[in-house]
């Protein structure tokens, strides 16, 4: 406990991508679960390394899984390392509203930016996405979908297509947005 408000003080940040994350099999109760995570830290200045951790959870709460990138801090003499969840959005709970109330506002926007243009988005307005999206992309949008805020472009149909697939199957598609996206893939027949 003392090296983690040591390292949490003094130590050096970091990412780190989760490899692995098992239950701790011999320490549990009902509401808590303790994990055994091995992790690939890469700091910024030094050689990366590879260190094994345990932290314990709780059982409902939100925990980091394979292969997802963390921010952690680290003793450079020891590696001991710990996760720095400040700010991320994922598992700190202020930084998640924050990002909440940022998205509703861009939704706001882009509400008001398609009534002014007569239903139709503005180009290169898709709040959520870090990035423009090409020419001629395919946003898929509806109720189910704006959680994944996924775009697809047509350069590759059969690997577009397959992705639309999974989309529906994970129900983040309905069947008519599908088969509407699908229908603008394939084009005319």
């Amino acid at each position: 406990m003392f090296d983690e408000r040591r390292i949490r003080k003094h130590g050096l940040p970091a990412q780190a991508t989760v490899v692995s994350a098992t239950v701790h099999s011999k320490i549990t109760t009902n509401d808590f679960r303790r994990w055994d995570f091995v992790l690939d830290v890469r700091p910024p200045n030094e050689a990366p390394f590879r260190v094994e951790m345990h932290e314990t959870f709780a059982m409902l709460g939100l925990r980091p899984n394979e292969y997802d990138v963390v921010n952690v801090k680290y003793d450079p003499k020891s590696h001991e390392t710990i996760f720095d969840f400040t700010g991320d959005p994922r598992f700190d709970i202020d930084a998640m509203r924050a990002r909440t109330a940022q998205m509703r506002k861009e939704t706001a926007e882009m509400k008001a930016a398609m009534a002014e243009g007569g239903g139709a988005l503005p180009a290169g307005m898709m709040p959520g996405l870090p990035f423009n999206l090409p020419p001629g992309a395919i946003v898929i949008s509806g109720a189910g979908a704006a959680a994944t805020a996924a775009a697809v472009t047509p350069a590759d149909p059969v690997a577009a297509i397959e992705r639309l697939v999974a989309l529906r199957d994970s129900g983040a598609l309905t069947h008519e947005e599908f088969d509407a996206l699908k229908a603008k893939l394939i084009g005319p027949t």
